[in-house]
């Protein structure tokens, strides 16, 4: 069944979402929401449809780094609802990428990354409140669809040069974007979040 990979949920029937081909890229078509034990991904992905509510995707590696990949597991976490809204905190898991919970993992002190999908973050203004405090919003570093919370650079972190780069977000002050080369004539496209070098001051 053809649908629209920008309408991912209306343009399929129930159960199913809009996904692309995970081989052949051209390729749309509708697959069916993750259940228990079900492949997905843990990054927001054009090739996957999310877990279905009630479950979320638990990463076949899990640690400071998690894997891209895992499969859908029964959420059993406490929902905190309001009259507006209702959130669910995975203490030990990453950002629910499939039912769009407001989840964040343990990693959001340690320099992980915290994923934001509904509400999603807003690229005309990266530094909104949607962000936790130290984070803005970007660009998925590997696929375009999708934006996230990510952390501001801290000492050694890779930043770009490129202000207008949305795959990262600028060094937390007082660090600095250093570039990884720079000569007379070239200046490379990314580099490191570094401390900048006191100047001495002057007397007399």
């Amino acid at each position: 069944m053809t649908c629209n990979i920008s309408n991912r949920f209306e343009s399929c029937t129930e159960g199913f979402c809009c996904a692309t081909d995970d081989f052949q890229f051209h390729i749309i078509y509708c697959k069916k929401i993750g259940y228990e034990g079900d492949h997905c991904s843990t990054r927001p992905s054009s090739l996957d449809c999310p877990c279905h509510d009630g479950f979320f995707c638990k990463p076949n590696i899990a640690g400071h780094l998690n894997s891209l990949y895992g499969t859908c597991h029964r959420d059993k976490a406490i929902n905190n609802t309001t009259a507006a809204t209702t959130t669910t905190h995975h203490p030990n898991v990453p950002f629910n990428l499939r039912n769009g919970t407001d989840t964040t993992s343990s990693d959001i002190t340690t320099g992980g990354i915290a994923f934001s999908i509904k509400p999603a973050c807003n690229m005309t203004d990266r530094f909104n409140n949607i962000c936790p405090p130290g984070f803005c919003c970007c660009q998925n570093d590997f696929l375009q669809d999708g934006i996230y919370c990510r952390r501001l650079g801290l000492q050694n972190d890779t930043c770009s040069m490129n202000s207008d780069d949305t795959s990262y977000c600028p060094c937390s002050t007082p660090f600095i974007c250093q570039p990884n080369l720079m000569t007379a004539t070239f200046v490379s496209t990314y580099g490191k979040c570094t401390k900048p070098e006191r100047t001495p001051t002057v007397v007399g």
